[in-house]
């Protein structure tokens, strides 16, 4: 017979697990979070699935770097984003 006395857990420990839940449950910040570790765009399509990921391999496969850029921005200006406003706010750097 177990006589032992389940203690809650800290609520700063609780905190940090909602918090966590809340990190992995927003799927642009598992893609930000997974880029900033080093994996490279295509890994990241890659373990992800759906018709639009498939769009999106089609789409940027064979692209240099130059074409790729032009690419994001027009995607973002046809949908009124701002590139530059976003990825200050992800804390990332666009390259010229």
């Amino acid at each position: 017979m177990n006589n032992m006395i389940p203690f809650p857990s800290p609520p700063r420990m609780e905190r940090q697990t909602q918090q966590g839940k809340q990190r992995q449950a927003n799927p642009m910040q598992a893609i930000v979070n997974q880029f900033m570790g080093g994996m490279s765009p295509m890994a990241i399509l890659d373990r992800m699935g759906g018709p639009q990921v498939q769009q999106a391999k089609q789409i940027i496969g064979g692209k240099n770097e130059n074409q790729l850029r032009d690419i994001a921005m027009n995607m973002a200006r046809q949908r009124g984003v701002d590139l530059g406003s976003l990825a200050q706010q992800l804390g990332v750097r666009i390259p010229e």
